[in-house]
């Protein structure tokens, strides 16, 4: 290995020469079938455990390296050829440091110093060595076990692992030790007690049976794996599905923010003024709090902040219309920027400071990402409409002023009234928009309005004027006589494509 280490300083490039790199034991190979049978399984049949669980086989992952298929593997050989000599040096290095147990262990060094070398060990060291444990694994506790069982086999099952640590903490398969001068008869474990003909029935009844749960254990690994598969498409939907729904929330407060339903470019003054017109505290706290929500959930502003109580104590008038100020206010700054459509809240990965250049698989992901973003765009606005169709959500209804108008206010613009029509075999009640001409009786809130026509109502499929009440008590109502302003979606916060 240390002779490896000094070729690949002076030639890096051959780092990626898999007829080199797997060529560099062949020595010992020859003297030790052992060792050979060990490299067989080690880069062709054994399997690792990569990102997310799944078994890669070793000969799959050397096939990587050598002859990369993935984008960022690729890109990345010219800058391997820097990084091995890096390597190689540092090897070299630690390999000859006095300090370090391993320069014993390294020919090179001289009989001196490596004298645990296969070169340099005397021949009654190596006999002393044979068959002792290069680690400590097996004088641990219970972790212990469970490491060594796993170093062993990969994996191992939670009840295996149980059984296996009890077995050596409690000493069953423990030989018993004669009784020496000076010193304590150490007893046999469990096991050396049994009878011999039950000693030889319990190991071969456990070879006969390896086979078989061998194969059980292949299988619920199999199933504990398409399980998981599962979870994850699963929770991969359900993040999807709920982030749909919390993106046709955020579409309401991001139009709801370009209507009159929201307080903005409004001096500290203006906003108090306009929360005392609000006739009960209730109705003050609930356009606070959507006016909060505008910003929190429409504008994907993480800066705000929409908690409504503290301590089990719900924040009262005072404290809310502050908040609402201070938002405000923040707003007309010119770092805060308004987004042009509202924020997509979908699962990803956490944000971290890059470092150096982002790799070709990363790019791939932030796609998905990003395509991942677009469906639940395009999901959620087919979503919306449908329901509005369905009559289960109305933008016009929440994107309406919190205060009423007086009727005076109303010449001249554009209102609607929820009306009953005959439309031939019943009556169905409408939003029938039309525009307010004039004040017929205002201490009566009556008005005159030019409707609009309505082609399947016979006597008004061009239109017409009519005078109209307009109650108070029915204004943003959703019954039969209720009224409101006209709302005209101009589209804000939907992508161009969102109707394709």
């Amino acid at each position: 290995w240390y002779n490896a280490m000094v070729h690949l300083k002076d030639n890096p490039g051959d780092y990626l020469d898999e007829e080199y790199m797997m060529s560099i034991f062949n020595d010992i190979k020859e003297d030790l079938p052992p060792f050979e049978d060990y490299l067989d399984h080690m880069f062709t049949e054994k399997k690792t455990t990569s990102i997310g669980g799944k078994e890669v086989l070793m000969s799959k992952l050397r096939d990587e390296l050598f002859s990369p298929e993935q984008d960022a593997n690729m890109s990345s050989t010219e800058h391997m050829s820097g990084l091995v000599k890096v390597i190689a040096e540092i090897g070299i290095k630690e390999m000859t440091d006095t300090n370090k147990a391993i320069h014993r262990y390294v020919s090179a060094n001289g009989p001196e110093l490596a004298i645990y070398s296969h070169k340099h060990a005397s021949q009654e060291r190596r006999m002393a060595l044979r068959g002792v444990p290069a680690t400590n694994d097996l004088a641990e506790s219970s972790l212990g076990g469970a490491t060594y069982q796993l170093q062993r086999f990969g994996r191992i099952g939670i009840k295996h692992a149980a059984a296996v640590s009890d077995v050596r903490r409690n000493g069953w398969l423990r030989r018993g030790t004669k009784e020496e001068k000076g010193k304590h008869k150490r007893p046999a474990g469990l096991f050396h007690t049994l009878p011999e003909p039950v000693q030889f029935a319990i190991m071969e009844s456990a070879i006969k049976d390896a086979p078989q749960q061998r194969t059980r254990n292949t299988e619920e690994l199999d199933l504990q794996r398409k399980a998981k598969e599962a979870k994850e498409k699963l929770i991969h939907e359900l993040n999807l599905h709920n982030s749909t729904e919390a993106y046709i929330d955020a579409i309401y407060y991001y139009k709801m923010y370009f209507s009159e339903a929201c307080m903005k470019d409004m001096t500290a003054g203006e906003v108090q003024k306009a929360i005392d017109l609000f006739p009960s505290k209730t109705a003050k706290l609930d356009a606070l709090k959507e006016n909060i929500r505008m910003r929190k959930l429409g504008l994907g502003f993480d800066w705000v902040d929409d908690k409504w109580s503290k301590s089990n104590k719900a924040f009262g008038v005072g404290v809310l219309t502050s908040r609402l100020i201070a938002i405000i206010q923040r707003e007309g700054r010119d770092e805060c920027i308004i987004p042009t459509t509202p924020p997509v809240k979908i699962a990803s990965r956490s944000a971290t400071v890059p470092l150096g250049t982002s790799t070709p698989d990363l790019e791939k992901l932030e796609e998905k990402y990003s395509d991942d973003a677009k469906q639940i765009r395009k999901t959620a606005m087919k979503l919306l409409k449908q329901r509005e169709s369905e009559g289960k959500g109305s933008l016009a209804a929440e994107c309406q002023p919190w205060q009423r108008p007086e009727v005076r206010e109303l010449v001249t613009k554009r209102v609607e009234v929820y009306t009953a029509v005959d439309v031939g075999d019943g009556k169905e009640c409408i939003w029938w928009p039309g525009r307010v001409m004039g004040v017929h009786k205002e201490d009566r809130q009556e008005v005159l309005i030019e409707w609009d026509p309505l082609e399947d109502v016979a006597g008004w499929e061009f239109g017409g004027r009519a005078v109209q009440k307009l109650k108070n008590s029915l204004w943003r109502k959703d019954k039969e006589g209720a009224w409101r302003m006209e709302y005209v979606d101009t589209g804000a916060g939907e992508d161009s494509d969102d109707d394709q």
